[in-house]
């Protein structure tokens, strides 16, 4: 039986999914903001951690690539659609998060000359920017993940 394919993530919901993360985050912000609190700078892990994923991701392209294009062998399945969902799940996680840390960024931009807001401000900077290769990761792994199948037919 076969269903509907699986569209690629629309930049529409990317774009809102930037929009929604960055709200979520400056609404945390001023939450702190309002029980006395400011939040630390992000951790230079997080950073690292996302890079890590966005550059596993754009291996997984790159395997997927030469499995599906190259090689000509179709995935199982379940597995196929695994590999999927792991790249929706990259592009819109990603989108969400460098909303996030870009209001972060941009939230301290305006006090630069104190040493805790600059660091908040390259922290954030450089952690979005991780986020955004993660996302860029999901996207090249997404588009890999395209394949015609034997037996389907366009309608």
């Amino acid at each position: 039986m076969a269903g509907r394919p699986l569209a690629p993530v629309r930049w529409t919901t990317i774009g809102a999914a930037a929009l929604l993360g960055g709200a979520v985050g400056r609404l945390g912000w001023i939450l702190l903001d309002a029980l006395g609190h400011r939040p630390p700078p992000p951790s230079w892990l997080v950073a690292g951690g996302l890079a890590l994923l966005g550059g596993l991701a754009l291996v997984g392209a790159r395997f997927a690539h030469q499995r599906f294009h190259v090689l000509h062998r179709l995935p199982q399945p379940s597995r196929g659609l695994a590999l999927v969902a792991s790249a929706k799940t990259a592009i819109v996680g990603g989108a969400a998060l460098a909303g996030a840390y870009l209001v972060l960024a941009l939230a301290n931009l305006p006090q630069w000359a104190i040493e805790a807001a600059r660091s908040r401000v390259v922290r954030g900077a450089v952690t979005a920017a991780a986020a955004l290769l993660l996302l860029v990761g999901g996207k090249v792994l997404e588009r890999e993940c395209r394949t015609e199948h034997p037996g389907s037919s366009d309608r």
